[in-house]
């Protein structure tokens, strides 16, 4: 878009003081939510390591919910309200590889070394 400078700053002017003019309109309401944006589940080395080894995100989701779900240390839990929002954030570094320490028959459990010479070169 090729706007002349004086539309330019019209333009500009108008977005920055657009929200302005429909402050009145503002909802008065105080209203307070609940809930949390951050959380791991097995799937996250750090939160496996401290013993949540068999919860995954969906256990997460669950339980804001307000869904009866077993907790790591094998008793049902349940929140009295639902929370309002919940994010998992599962860090993405060896995301799902701690639970196959456990997994029978996974390399991780075997030991087994993974190679992968073709794909390193010098």
């Amino acid at each position: 878009m090729n706007l002349r400078p004086v539309q330019a700053t019209i333009a500009i002017a108008i977005m920055l003081c657009g929200p302005l003019l429909h402050a009145g309109d503002a909802n008065t309401k105080k209203e307070v939510f609940f809930g949390t944006t951050h959380a791991h589940s097995s799937w996250s080395i750090d939160a496996f390591g401290l013993g949540n080894q068999k919860s995954g995100p969906e256990d997460g989701y669950r339980f804001a919910r307000g869904e009866v779900v077993t907790h790591m240390g094998g008793e049902k839990v349940q929140l009295k309200h639902p929370l309002d929002f919940f994010m998992m954030t599962d860090h993405s570094e060896m995301m799902g590889t701690a639970p196959l320490m456990l997994e029978k028959g996974s390399v991780l459990y075997s030991g087994t070394r993974l190679d992968v010479p073709d794909l390193v070169r010098d």
